[in-house]
């Protein structure tokens, strides 16, 4: 800084006299302008600076991105400042600047990028230098995401076997963030036959937090036995779920037990008797046998016998359940002839025949014819016939 000085100089004459001469001299005084003179001065340096929030709360954001916010330093000085040694606390927090020195009057980001990769809450600081001076910014976010879940853990699924059954799953996102391009696939012998929670080749866009959908996962099993499959469900910005299903096919099996003698036949009957061979009809199978009858057709001395109570028309032989088949034979003629008892329903086993034969007996008797010799009246001879059975029965 220069300022203008103005001197002046004041010059006074005296007569100089000898001793204790007195004269009286008049005084003047002469004044004298020097010319300007140029001063220059060096002004005080002045190193001041402003934040403008010493914290940053970025709230609540979804784990697997980002969000970035600033803090302005404003130089309110009248020197240059370095901006320098940004540092966090946490790594969550990144700093960041495109100033590394600040003029006057000028204000420069400080920008933290928040970047969680797991749900819950963060806290941190940054720290850095502005001139010779420390500062530090807290900061402060959550993370949350979309969660995918299902109303139970496991599933399981019976059917009969040869017919189908269904389970209905639900499935909903109870995180704080929508699921993106959700679906769901199977894996094992179920089959998706209703499904609005999204397939590989038709993503469910989304699923609002809170939301649900629903998927029916059927089984339809050949056979009875057990079994097991799963289904999965994922999406793109959510951990996927996989669900296993344990599958149980039933089938009801049949047995045919006599419960006396061999099963193949009945006992050998004279003709102009009867005989009745009884059998136990059993499911020894984990699942009722439906549709379940005796198809069997009368003749050739066979008939149902009144103690049968093995149905001829349509039902159901639950587990364990039994009946009875009274197959009586009466033979028209001698010797052997057979019929067959069938089982028919849906089980594991059938249809199940059981043949069964019988043997038709009679004594026939035949002899020889008797010739005499000739014989004087008043005199015998005597004469042999044999008699033979030639039936198949012993004559008593």
């Amino acid at each position: 800084m220069k300022k203008r000085l103005q001197f002046i100089t004041l010059i006074t004459f005296a007569s100089i006299l000898s001793a204790n001469a007195q004269v009286s001299v008049p005084k003047y005084t002469y004044k004298k302008s020097i010319k300007d003179v140029q001063v220059s001065t060096t002004p005080t340096e002045v190193r001041k600076y402003e934040l403008s929030a010493n914290s940053i709360d970025f709230g609540v954001i979804e784990k697997n991105t980002t969000q970035t916010k600033s803090v302005l330093v404003t130089n309110t000085g009248n020197v240059v400042l370095a901006t320098t040694d940004f540092m966090s606390q946490n790594n969550t927090f990144s700093p960041s600047t495109n100033c590394n020195t600040l003029a006057p009057n000028n204000n420069c980001a400080i920008n933290v990028t928040f970047s969680p990769v797991s749900s819950g809450s963060y806290t941190g600081a940054i720290t850095f230098k502005v001139g010779n001076s420390n500062e530090s910014v807290s900061v402060q976010g959550s993370a949350g995401e979309a969660i995918l879940s299902s109303d139970t853990n496991s599933y399981s699924i019976s059917a009969l076997a040869g017919e189908s059954s269904s389970v209905l799953v639900n499935l909903s996102n109870t995180g704080q963030f929508p699921s993106k391009n959700n679906y769901l696939t199977v894996q094992g012998p179920v089959s998706n036959t209703g499904n609005n929670c999204g397939s590989a080749s038709n993503k469910l866009p989304t699923v609002a937090p809170n939301a649900s959908c629903s998927a029916v996962l059927n089984f339809n099993p050949t056979q009875a036995g057990l079994n097991t499959a799963s289904f999965t469900w994922q999406s793109d910005n959510a951990d996927g779920i996989t669900r296993p299903i344990q599958l149980t096919a039933t089938s009801g099996t049949l047995t045919i037990t006599p419960q006396s003698g061999s099963s193949g036949s009945v006992a050998d009957t004279e003709l102009g008797f009867n005989s009745v061979k009884l059998y136990t009809v059993k499911n020894e199978g984990t699942g009722p046998v439906k549709n379940f009858k005796l198809a069997f057709n009368p003749g050739a001395g066979f008939s149902l016998d009144s103690g049968t109570t093995c149905p001829i028309t349509e039902t159901t032989l639950q587990p364990n359940a039994e009946c009875n088949i009274a197959l009586k034979f009466t033979p028209s003629s001698v010797g052997s002839t057979q019929t067959n008892l069938t089982l028919q329903g849906l089980g594991s086993n059938l249809p199940l025949s059981q043949t069964v034969s019988g043997l038709g007996q009679k004594a026939v008797l035949a002899n020889t014819a008797l010739t005499f010799a000739s014989t004087n009246v008043g005199s015998y001879s005597d004469a042999t016939t044999t008699i033979s059975n030639t039936g198949n029965l012993t004559s008593a």
